[in-house]
C-alpha cells in the first residue's frame, strides 16, 4: 500500500464503487478453475466482510475502524453499506461463474478483545447479513470464516452459512466439537496452518487429522487448516492430510 484510501474520518464519505465489475479478474480466474476441475470438485470464492475491507482501506488498522464506527456510525456506516453492495455483486458473479459458494472471512473483528459481542451485533452484524442473506439459492456451500483469537463464537449462530471455519489453535477459541455445538452446523478446521501444516513432520499432521476426527466423532467435520493454506506448504504435507483421513 502506497497510502491509505481513507486517511481520516471525513474520507469515509468519499468511498464509492467506481468499477461495477469489481474483481472481474478474480471471477474469471474462478471460472477457469471450475472448468478445469470439473463438476465434482467444489470451488468457493473468498469474500472479505465489509468491516474487513474497511480495515484495509485505512491501512489495516482495526482499532481505528472500530473507534470511528462506534463514535461516528453515521459517517462510516454508509461506506460499509456500499462495500456490502459491491461484495454482494462480486459474490453473485462468482456463483454465476460456477462457484459452489463463498468463503466469507471476518478477519480479526470477531474477537472479544477487538469488540464486545453486543457492540459487534449492533454495529457490524447488519452489514454481514446484508451480504450473506443476499446470496443466491444455488450457492450450496458457503463457509463462514472467523479469523483471530478469543472469538465471540456465538455470532456464528446468526450468520447463515453451511459450515464455520476457525483456528482451534488460537488462544481462547473453542474446540471443533464445542464450535459445532455452538454453531449448530458443520465445522471446518483442525490443522495448525502456521506450524504443523508448514513444517510437518507428516506424522504430526496425521495426528492432528485423527484428533479432529476423534473430537467430533467424524460427524459434521471438514478437515482443513484453521485459515488459508500457506503457499509454501509442501505437497507431501498436503498428502499427509489425506493419509490421516484414511488411517
Amino acid at each position: 500500500m502506497i497510502k491509505p484510501a481513507v486517511p481520516d474520518l471525513e474520507s469515509w464519505t468519499s468511498v464509492e464503487v467506481r468499477n461495477p465489475q469489481v474483481f472481474a479478474d478474480q471471477v474469471e480466474s474462478l471460472r477457469s478453475a471450475v472448468r478445469e476441475l470439473g463438476p465434482d470438485i467444489p470451488v468457493i470464492q473468498t469474500v472479505f466482510s465489509p468491516i474487513t475491507v474497511g480495515g484495509y482501506l485505512v491501512g489495516k488498522s482495526q482499532s481505528r475502524v472500530v473507534r470511528e464506527l462506534r463514535k461516528h456510525p453515521e459517517v462510516v456506516g454508509p461506506a460499509l453499506e456500499k462495500m456490502a453492495e459491491a461484495l454482494v455483486d462480486f459474490s453473485r458473479r462468482s456463483i454465476e461463474a460456477g462457484a459452489a459458494g463463498i468463503f466469507y472471512a471476518i478477519s480479526g473483528y470477531a474477537g472479544r478483545k477487538v469488540m464486545k459481542e453486543d457492540v459487534y451485533r449492533d454495529l457490524v452484524l447488519p452489514y454481514d447479513l446484508a451480504v450473506l442473506n443476499a446470496l443466491p439459492r444455488q450457492a450450496w456451500f458457503n463457509v463462514l470464516h472467523l479469523c483471530g483469537s478469543n472469538l465471540n463464537f456465538a455470532l456464528a449462530r446468526d450468520l447463515p452459512a453451511h459450515a464455520v471455519s476457525w483456528s482451534i489453535h488460537n488462544q481462547g477459541n473453542p474446540s471443533l466439537r464445542e464450535g459445532r455445538d455452538l454453531a449448530g452446523r458443520a465445522v471446518m478446521g483442525g490443522l495448525s496452518q502456521r506450524s504443523t501444516l508448514v513444517y510437518g513432520p507428516a506424522s504430526k499432521i496425521e495426528d492432528e487429522v485423527r484428533a479432529a476426527v476423534e473430537d467430533t466423532g467424524g460427524r459434521g467435520l471438514l478437515v482443513a487448516p484453521g485459515c488459508s493454506v500457506p503457499p509454501r506448504v509442501r505437497d507431501a504435507n498436503l498428502a499427509a492430510v489425506m493419509s490421516g483421513m484414511a488411517a
